[in-house]
Parts: structure tokens; C-alpha cells; sequence
């Protein structure tokens, strides 16, 4: 009789002693492999042509404009008309590039960078 409480009293020593609760892992597959990523397709959805995301008053509009890269101040002439004399005379070196304004330089350099 002895050794049967003595046997009873380990049986719920052991048993009170599992440390995990196997209903969390109930169904997992340990074997299975990670979810593959596509990371060709965008993780966001593309409202780009819905003016309901993307309306002038919400977002606001950049009226910035650029000549091959070269941020204009206003229209662009000046950059069109250092492209031009860049053209005009043949130039294929930046530091060839001058004049009195920064957008006529930065225009004679923009025909450089697009021809040499």
C-alpha cells in the first residue's frame, strides 16, 4: 500500500510539471517552409489614377519643372538656351559650359552629359 501512494503521488508530480501549452501549437506544421514573397509586386495597392487618393487639394500639386534633370526657375528658356549654344558650338566638355546664369550652364552642361 505503500508503494501505491508512493506511486500516485509521482504520476501527479509528473504531470503537473509540463511547462508548454500544446493547444498553441495544435495544427502548426513544423516541417512546412516559410510563405514565399513576391517582391516583383508592389505590397500596396496602385490608386494612382483615382482622383478620390490623390486630388490636388488633399496632396497638393509640385509646379516644379525640370529640364533634363535641372530644376527651372521658370520656364526653362534659360536651360534651352545654353542646350542650344551647346549644340551651336559643338562644346563636349562641362568645363566649357559658362555665362551669366546658372540655368543657361546648367543647360550647355545637360547637352554635355546627353552627347559625350
Amino acid at each position: 500500500m505503500k508503494y501505491f501512494f508512493i506511486f500516485i503521488f509521482v504520476v501527479f508530480a509528473f504531470t503537473g510539471c509540463s511547462s508548454q501549452d500544446s493547444s498553441s501549437y495544435e495544427g502548426y506544421d513544423y516541417n512546412s517552409n516559410p510563405p514565399e514573397i513576391n517582391y516583383d509586386e508592389p505590397d500596396y495597392i496602385d490608386n494612382s489614377d483615382d482622383e478620390e487618393y490623390y486630388s490636388e487639394s488633399e496632396v497638393g500639386v509640385d509646379d516644379t519643372e525640370y529640364f533634363n534633370g535641372y530644376e527651372c526657375t521658370d520656364d526653362c528658356s534659360g536651360h534651352e538656351a545654353g542646350y542650344d549654344w551647346a549644340d551651336e558650338k559643338g562644346i563636349d566638355d562641362v568645363d566649357d559650359c559658362g555665362g551669366n546664369s546658372q540655368s543657361f550652364i546648367e543647360g550647355c552642361e545637360s547637352y554635355v552629359e546627353d552627347n559625350y
